[in-house]
Formats: structure tokens, C-alpha cells, sequence
């Protein structure tokens, strides 16, 4: 099936954990305003389109779906919306000033959201339902740039990379820091956690990928890929794929690891 979304590219594309909808931004047409679009895959009925009537211009950057799929969260120019994917309303906004580069992560259960102040070092965990600030965490020094962050499976954990070549992983609850790890001499990148929250895996940009053990606080796995860019646990198995090099995509179990495919 191939979906179209208006004219010129399109972006930020998201699916659904139950994989019933895609969400992606673009053009309706020549000179418009970005939009972000949604699509039920289960049907052939003409996508519903985001309302964009909120303020702020959707000049879309990342969106991703909560895990139960109830909620869509767009980061645009001046906030990180968050959207109820049924009503097709908006429930809450988080401003972020002009920047598009905020990193942002929901919870498990999708009431809460992780959200990345790039330069300053710093993350909060908002309530979505009232927007309250629950947590403030200092986990890199001001003027380091977030690079990703990511809730664990189970909740207990929020991890953030930055461009000191650290990975910090902090109780989401207290905000105490747990592990820090170090990677290649380069900026982390793109980081995920295991299924089973005991694992994270990391990328230094363009260059390697390692995975973690939390509970042992050492590194179990390191592999070098050329151009690395996107990184990925497998949902309930000890596999994790990699995006990158030569228009590659490679999955390690991490069990033997071998490289699978």
C-alpha cells in the first residue's frame, strides 16, 4: 500500500503500537502549511488531519505514538504537542521556545513525558494530564547537547545521551542518577532500552554501537558500523537492529552475538 502525503516530502513518520495507524507530515499542497496526517491501514477512509488552529505552527520535527496508542505527541516550532488520537483534540502543549531539537519520551503508561531542555543539561518529567512538573533532573552539565532520551519497558527508568560521550540513566521516580556509561570518544546518539529495562544499547554517532548491563554496570556487546544512525531493541527478544552504512540494516542477537541478517 502506498500513501501519499500532499506534495513535496514527507515526514516524521510514526506507527502505532497496535500497527492499525500511520501518522506523517507534509504539504497538502504547494506553499501550505505543514500538517500532520492520520491513517487507519485497517480501512481505505480519507486520513484525518490535525487540527492546526493551536497557536503554534506545525512545522513538524518528530511525532510518536504513546504505548497503548491513545496519544500523539508532535514536536514543532515553539512546543511538543500532545494530541488524543480518537478526539482528534488537543490535550496539552509544551513550550520549548523556538527550538525543534527538544528530546522527548513518554512513559510506559503513557501519563507522563520526559522532555529534554537540549543545551542546558537538563530533563523534566511533566504529569500530561495536568502539565504539572513532577521532576527536574540535572543530567548534563549546561551547555552539553541532549542528544536522545528513553524511558524504560517497565517505568523505573529514564536514560539520556548527550554530546560529552555520556549515557545516564536515572530513577525516573527520584531523579537519582543510577549508571553513566562512556562511549567511543564521540557524541552518543540514538539510545533504546531492552525489553526487559536491564539492558540499554547506544550509539556514538557514525561510528560504533555497545549495549549495557544496568545491573552489572559494564558493557556486554560492541560492535564498529560505519555511519551508524538509528538503533532499535527488538520488543521482546534479545535482538537489536541498527540502521546505517551503505543503506544497511543489521540485527545482532545479543545472546550468541552473531549477526543474524
Amino acid at each position: 500500500r502506498t500513501i501519499r502525503v500532499g506534495v513535496g516530502l514527507a515526514y516524521c513518520l510514526a506507527l502505532s503500537p497496535d500497527g492499525t495507524q500511520v501518522t506523517a507530515s507534509g504539504s497538502p499542497r504547494q506553499g501550505a502549511q505543514r500538517q500532520t496526517f492520520i491513517w487507519n491501514l485497517e480501512t481505505d477512509d480519507a486520513p484525518l488531519s490535525l487540527p492546526t488552529e493551536s497557536g503554534i505552527p506545525l512545522q513538524v520535527a518528530a511525532s510518536f505514538f504513546s504505548t497503548d496508542g491513545r496519544l500523539l505527541a508532535i514536536r514543532s516550532t515553539g512546543g511538543i504537542q500532545i494530541w488524543d488520537v480518537t478526539k482528534r483534540s488537543l490535550i496539552r502543549t509544551f513550550p520549548t521556545g523556538n527550538m525543534r531539537a527538544f528530546p522527548f519520551a513518554f512513559s510506559p503508561d503513557g501519563f507522563r513525558i520526559a522532555i529534554a531542555n537540549t543545551m542546558q543539561g537538563s530533563l523534566r518529567i511533566h504529569e500530561i494530564k495536568t502539565g504539572r512538573e513532577i521532576r527536574r533532573i540535572e543530567a548534563h552539565r549546561p551547555g552539553t547537547v541532549t542528544l536522545a532520551l528513553d524511558y524504560s519497558p517497565n517505568g523505573r527508568f529514564v536514560a539520556s545521551s548527550a554530546s560529552d560521550n555520556s549515557l545516564r540513566v536515572f530513577d525516573a521516580k527520584t531523579g537519582t542518577m543510577l549508571r553513566k556509561f562512556y562511549g567511543d570518544k564521540r557524541s552518543m546518539g540514538a539510545i533504546s532500552f531492552g525489553p526487559e529495562s536491564m539492558r540499554i544499547a547506544s550509539l556514538s554517532l557514525y561510528y560504533s554501537v555497545q549495549v549495557w548491563d544496568l545491573a552489572a554496570a559494564m558493557g556486554t556487546f560492541r560492535t564498529k558500523f560505519n555511519n551508524v544512525k538509528c538503533i532499535k531493541f527488538h520488543p521482546t527478544e534479545p535482538i537489536v537492529a541498527l540502521a546505517g552504512g551503505r543503506s544497511e540494516v543489521r540485527l545482532y542477537d545479543l545472546n550468541s552475538r552473531l549477526l543474524l541478517r
